[in-house]
């Protein structure tokens, strides 16, 4: 028999109002405010490494785009390989333990790669070998956030929780990617990395101080896997979802980490005013939390994934090679666009999946998203060998495009509602 999920509306649990943010900063459980805190300073190196790490493999004259595409392909490789464990894992033994280990193991993978590239001792295998395992890093750490969330603040205060974590963690990108962009123009990016490292290991000292049994289920590891499976597999939206997020991501892997840089760093300038583009959309994530994130429209679901039509039109932008005030607006509009559907789809996955199942869930979905990423990556480079770069990122952007228009049109997400049980 079919699972029914209740609808976040009818828990009765729920407040009648939800949390403002300063009333859960100030009165809110303290392992919420290391958990944002956590993030806040992890995500401020992680905004420096996409951009470190492509220039320094840019700069590099044995490295190039080939290698960097390879580097962020086995990234993504990892996180998807590991991502269901973190998941299962985060259930079993904990979400502070696994987040705790995943960022032990960042800080030593950006150590060690900050340390090769500054000594010039990098090669291709290293930096493929080292994002790899960054990848696993965050694999076994990322499912467990929103279980942790879920397991520390009330219901009624979820929808604040992840504005303050996600607007925490953007702003600091914001700040993160702008200020990589110059940084770069004088010092080698090998010491970004190494900053990125210094903030896993500073993120992993603030999880130690938060309760270790939050999330703890155990029982048999691997019956909670069949169980979480069991679950999951009903949800068809959600599996719809994440089938489209897996072309998203596939695409803005290809186009935006990895031609996206190549193309804007033509110019005099580029690593600076790719930073600038970074940062804007940055900022429209945040402008859309603090604005739209308390808004529910009664199609959701299709008003989450409408406005990632946007990232097409930034993706258009980079091959016409717009001028830089025009990239950013585009950047602006791209970033709130994905900032809104991410909003909308972590508070209802939260709220329509019971807590003992949702770290495997969000396991298993983020597995599903990151299908496809690893290759957007090799499909640049193999685009960039039978038409310029340019025409390259006009494909992506077609992608982009369809796959958001089919996934409205798929039944179960079109016909999803505010109200709807899953």
């Amino acid at each position: 028999m079919t699972r029914q999920y209740s609808n976040p509306e009818q828990e009765t649990d729920v407040a009648p109002h939800q949390e403002t943010a300063a009333g859960l900063l100030r009165n809110g459980p303290p392992a919420f405010r290391r958990l944002l805190a956590a993030r806040i300073v992890s995500l401020f190196g992680s905004g420096m490494a996409p951009i470190a790490l492509a220039f320094a493999c840019l700069r590099a004259s044995h490295l190039g785009v080939g290698t960097l595409g390879m580097a962020v392909s086995a990234s993504l490789l990892g996180q998807f390989l590991f991502t269901a464990a973190g998941g299962l894992l985060a259930d079993y033994y904990g979400a502070r333990h696994i987040m705790f280990t995943g960022d032990l193991v960042a800080a030593v993978s950006q150590f060690t790669a900050a340390s090769l590239f500054i000594s010039g001792a990098m090669n291709g295998a290293g930096i493929v070998t080292l994002s790899f395992i960054s990848g696993i890093a965050a694999a076994m750490a990322t499912p467990a956030i929103g279980a942790a969330l879920k397991n520390i603040v009330p219901v009624s205060a979820l929808n604040t929780a992840n504005v303050l974590t996600r607007t925490g963690g953007t702003i600091s990108r914001v700040v993160a990617g702008p200020l990589a962009g110059f940084l770069i123009l004088v010092i080698q990016p090998g010491w970004l990395i190494a900053i990125d490292g210094a903030t896993f290991a500073c993120s992993a000292a603030l999880l130690a101080s938060v309760p270790a049994a939050v999330g703890a289920s155990g029982g048999n590891l691997w019956a909670n896997a069949r169980q979480g499976w069991a679950e999951w597999v009903q949800l068809r939206w959600m599996v719809g979802l994440e089938s489209t997020a897996a072309v998203i991501n596939a695409a803005r892997a290809g186009a935006i980490t990895v031609l996206g840089p190549a193309l804007v760093g033509l110019h005099p300038g580029g690593a600076a005013v790719w930073g600038l583009v970074s940062g804007a959309q940055l900022v429209g994530s945040i402008v859309v939390l603090w604005t739209l994130a308390g808004v529910t429209p009664h199609r959701v679901l299709v008003w989450a994934l409408s406005p990632v039509l946007l990232t097409g039109l930034f993706v258009c932008g980079i091959a016409l090679d717009l001028p830089s005030w025009a990239l950013c607006l585009l950047g602006f509009g791209s970033g709130a666009g994905i900032s809104f559907y991410g909003i909308k789809t972590d508070v209802i996955v939260q709220t329509h999946v019971p807590t003992q199942y949702l770290a495997r869930i969000s396991g298993l979905n983020m597995t599903l998203s990151l299908a496809l990423s690893p290759l957007g990556p090799i499909i640049s480079g193999i685009l960039i060998h039978r038409m310029d770069s340019s025409t390259a990122e006009l494909v992506w952007a077609a992608v982009i495009g369809v796959a958001v228009v089919a996934s409205i049109f798929y039944g179960p997400i079109r016909r999803f509602t505010s109200t709807s049980t899953s």
